[in-house]
């Protein structure tokens, strides 16, 4: 059985082949990391990350360690659920989160 795949696109492009003047790139890519009890690595990845994107968002899933102040020590937005939710209900909450700034677009494929 085939596996989806899934790539992202510009928000608005509702086509793989949307405008060669539309390229991707940092200014038009967030990253979503959704992440419970990572204090200890957090701070890294999200640093590495923003590096090469200007859009990066941390949901931390209801930690009670220190996730969330080393979120934000490395420079990124961070929403935080108070009470875990899941990796799901993080993803979603993400995905909200850019899709009101516009900065989501997201196409499944199965045919690829």
């Amino acid at each position: 059985m085939p596996c989806a795949t899934f790539r992202a696109f510009p928000a608005g492009s509702h086509h793989p082949r949307f405008a060669a003047s539309r390229l991707i790139d940092r200014t038009n890519v967030a990253a979503l990391i959704p992440c419970y009890f990572e204090a200890k690595r957090i701070r890294d990845v999200a640093a590495r990350v923003k590096e090469q994107l200007d859009v990066v968002l941390v949901v931390d899933d209801g930690s009670t360690d220190e996730t969330e102040r080393e979120a934000r020590a490395a420079g990124v937005e961070v929403i935080r659920h108070t009470v875990n939710q899941g990796k799901g209900a993080a993803i979603k909450t993400g995905l909200r989160a850019l899709a009101e700034r516009g900065r989501v677009g997201i196409r499944a494929d199965p045919r690829r």
